[in-house]
């Protein structure tokens, strides 16, 4: 088409020597739009790489920590550009990691090391991470923005709601629209998703549910004990339960038994932050059933010979309404997978016939267990 303009030129038009220089320069030059770069995304949160593949741009992740492995799908080709000073997290007793963090904070150190040379690699044009806590992931102010080419978008996603999480995955579509059309869009119908799945479960509860809410506990760490915060309050309160260990949105915080004593809780439910159940099942037994925690609340009690005495005293316990779930999954990573721990709690607190209302899809079997006394 271009070629032919000059011969329409000059059939309308006297000689083109006789046209205006800005007209020739318009038609010498054309300007033909360049188009965007691909859209290269580096996750520095497991929880992000849940999202980002969940508004179906995992093709687009060139960069992800050593602690994403969800969707697998999604985390097998790009370069993992982070890792831990802890030697193997996974099987140190809670209390050693516990010191191992504290010793990290208190000198100002991180517990995680960002790899300047793998993210200059990745080279992302959009860098999704987080400054809401230390412990959990790399927080923003670690980037070496430098050490990447060009100017990346950095998105740093801070929620502490469960509203919150909601509003900071379309946070991350917006983010990602400029080289990736649609994405904006996806992210607005997911979240619209799974505000429907969580009127499903509150409507399931309001169903079932008599007019009292059963008390719960829900710890975070076994030793020292913590206490479920930020988006946990909401998720129990959605799910039925009355909670007071924590307002919605605040931080988790240590308790002592003799709190949990006093608060005596009708059910207790424990997910401890990075562990499935198995883990969560087998750590409830030891160190509250077996006596075997090593920290010491600031009443003395709570760690060594005897500490079974007070956690076998909870009418809980006593009861048998102590329960174990997958945290790793669905309760400390804020992301879409929380509505499920919504509602794995619901169907903990109110029984098999609400379980078989909300189904596989919202009530995961694999995402809890009963916990037995050893």
């Amino acid at each position: 088409m271009l070629a032919s303009r000059p011969l329409l030129l000059q059939q309308s038009w006297p000689p083109l020597f006789q046209q205006p220089r800005s007209l020739l320069r318009s038609f010498s030059s054309p300007s033909i739009p360049s188009a965007p770069p691909p859209l290269r995304i580096a996750s520095l949160l497991p929880s992000t790489t849940e999202i980002v593949a969940a508004i179906g741009l995992a093709s687009s992740l060139v960069g992800v920590t050593h602690e994403c492995d969800y969707p697998a799908s999604a985390v097998r080709g790009p370069l993992v550009v982070t890792s831990t000073s802890l030697p193997s997290p996974h099987s140190l007793p809670q209390a050693e990691i516990h010191d191992a963090i504290w010793r990290s904070v208190l000198a100002g150190d991180s517990l995680y090391g960002l790899s300047g040379s793998a993210l200059a690699e990745a080279a992302p044009n959009v860098v999704l991470t987080q400054s809401l806590c230390e412990v959990c992931a790399v927080p923003a102010g670690m980037l070496p923005l430098g050490a990447t080419a060009g100017d990346p978008t950095v998105v740093s996603l801070e929620p502490t709601t469960l509203e919150e999480v909601l509003l900071s995955i379309e946070e991350v579509g917006a983010a990602c629209e400029p080289l990736a059309p649609g994405a904006g869009a996806r992210a607005a119908a997911l979240v619209a998703g799974l505000r429907d799945d969580l009127g499903c479960i509150g409507a399931a509860v309001a169903a079932v549910q008599g007019a009292r809410r059963p008390r719960v506990a829900f710890l975070e760490w076994h030793d020292p004990i913590f206490t479920g915060g930020h988006w946990i309050p909401d998720m129990l309160r959605l799910a039925g339960a009355e909670y007071e260990m924590c307002e919605p949105g605040g931080r988790s915080v240590p308790w002592t038994p003799g709190q949990i004593e006093e608060y005596d809780p009708d059910v207790i439910v424990v997910g401890p932050c990075g562990f499935g159940v198995q883990r969560a099942v087998e750590d409830t037994q030891h160190l509250l059933w077996g006596g075997g925690q090593l920290q010491r609340g600031a009443d003395g009690k709570g760690g060594g010979e005897g500490a079974e005495g007070w956690w076998q005293g909870l009418r809980a316990v006593q009861s048998g309404e102590v329960f174990a779930m997958d945290a790793n999954s669905y309760c400390a990573r804020p992301g879409p997978r929380l509505v499920q721990g919504a509602g794995i709690m619901a169907g903990i607190l109110h029984g098999e016939p609400l379980r078989e209302r909300l189904g596989e899809r919202l009530c995961p079997a694999d995402g809890w267990a009963k916990v037995l006394p050893p």
